[in-house]
């Protein structure tokens, strides 16, 4: 059955819906609009609201977190916000999976049995020992990401010959917490790989690529997606489909993104389920896979 036949089986009642985004969208780059205009196919009202400025949220069937990318230059009003918004209607996605999606202490609470890139977690109590944590990794280069941050905000590549950078960037931000692993430079050659999951179904996937001299794939930085068939992926997506069955409960919607070890394995990296990027424009039914998955959410009250 195809999406739009799924569709029919939905109940007709008007949904209202709203969009949470922020307030400037300069300089980013978001196809929300296609899902939005997947959902007005379907029956549905969407409002943009920046999650600054709040709302009377009871008068939404839904409020779906999309492209709130500012949330981390001040997150106790953000998650303040989601608080508000879950005490008065639906948010998707669920609160609790957002709550410990925020901050990259998931990656080892939650998905400690899968293959990821080994890191270290650095606390506000830190010692700075720049020399040791390039031994221990064995490494000549380490990323250094906030535990909290939306795509590559705040993320730092730094050499051993430039490790006081690292030094400065830590006692920067002496309340912020750190997640620091080793560089892979599959990232800057093969690049890295988002599966998109709607419901309990698979979507769409995409290959992500940083510019030339740089190791960051957003398309703000000048990173280049590209779509991809699963098939052609085989360790990777299926990886990415356990990753996927091990989020409790069940998301409305999730961005796995993975990368290569050295020794060519796929290993994860993020686990997307606040406002990630979800590429509609990569896949003709995307949208539709997603407004899909929004209403039968709604419907059953459970993913679907």
């Amino acid at each position: 059955m195809s999406t739009k036949q799924q569709m029919s089986t939905l109940s007709h009642a008007k949904r209202h819906l709203a969009f949470l985004t922020t307030g400037d969208l300069s300089g980013y780059t978001t196809d929300d609009h296609l899902a939005e205009a997947a959902l007005v196919s379907m029956g549905c009202s969407v409002a943009w609201i920046d999650w600054h400025d709040g709302a009377a949220w009871e008068g939404f069937d839904a409020v779906v977190i999309r492209s709130t990318w500012d949330y981390s230059e001040n997150i106790e009003e953000f998650q303040s916000t989601l608080e508000r918004i879950a005490c008065s209607t639906r948010l998707i996605n669920p609160l609790e999976l957002v709550r410990w999606n925020l901050s990259k202490n998931y990656l080892t609470e939650r998905f400690a049995g899968f293959p990821q890139i080994p890191g270290i977690r650095l606390g506000t109590d830190r010692a700075l020992d720049p020399a040791r944590w390039f031994d221990l990794f064995s490494a000549d280069v380490l990323i250094l990401k906030p535990l909290i941050g939306a795509g590559s905000s705040g993320i730092l590549r730094v050499t051993r010959e430039n490790e006081d950078l690292l030094i400065k960037a830590i006692q920067a931000a002496p309340r912020q917490e750190f997640l620091l692993q080793p560089f892979l430079p599959s990232i800057t050659g093969k690049g890295e790989l988002s599966f998109l999951f709607f419901g309990r179904r698979f979507s769409h996937a995409v290959l992500k690529k940083p510019a030339s001299g740089d190791f960051r794939v957003q398309e703000e930085f000048g990173g280049s997606i590209a779509p991809i068939r699963q098939e052609d992926y085989p360790r990777e997506f299926d990886l990415a489909q356990r990753v996927w069955q091990a989020i409790l409960p069940a998301p409305v919607y999730a961005r796995i993104d993975l990368v290569w070890l050295p020794d060519h394995s796929p290993a994860l990296l993020e686990v997307e389920l606040t406002e990630p990027a979800l590429y509609f424009r990569s896949d003709p039914q995307a949208a539709d896979h997603f407004a899909y998955a929004v209403l039968q959410n709604l419907e059953s009250g459970v993913t679907p």
